[in-house]
């Protein structure tokens, strides 16, 4: 773990915390758009995703668990909410305009749901592994 100072590890909290946001929103939304690779039947999302825990592992390696699991407890809530918002908006890769907001949409609040959770309980034990 490196040293830092403490406005150095605010910046990096902000970016990182912000880079975990774009990839969970991108990753929801895309895994609306299915994709077939070699016959496999996937999404889009499946992609994008993984990119999460290559900035948790950094994070860890660079700042150790503490800020990773703050990144880690800053970020679920908004993500639930940023997610369902674009996804709902853009819903099956089509602009779907502000009444969408006003409807739950329930394929999309299961996603935003899920990824959640799945962010959620992986991050944790991501960290919790990585760092030992």
């Amino acid at each position: 773990m490196l040293a830092f100072s403490s406005r150095q590890r605010m910046h990096a909290l902000f970016w990182l915390s912000l880079f975990h946001l774009l990839v969970i929103t991108s990753s929801n939304y895309l895994v609306q758009l299915p994709i077939s690779v070699f016959g496999f039947h996937t999404t889009w999302g499946a992609f994008s995703f993984p990119f999460i825990f290559l900035a948790t592992d950094l994070t860890v390696r660079i700042f150790g668990a503490p800020l990773a699991r703050r990144i880690i407890l800053a970020v679920m809530i908004p993500a639930l909410f940023i997610s369902y918002s674009v996804s709902a908006l853009f819903y099956q890769g089509e602009w779907q305009g502000w009444q969408a907001l006003e409807v739950m949409n329930l394929f999309v609040a299961r996603i935003a749901c899920a990824s959640f959770m799945a962010y959620a309980l992986g991050q944790i034990l991501d960290v919790h592994v990585f760092n030992r």
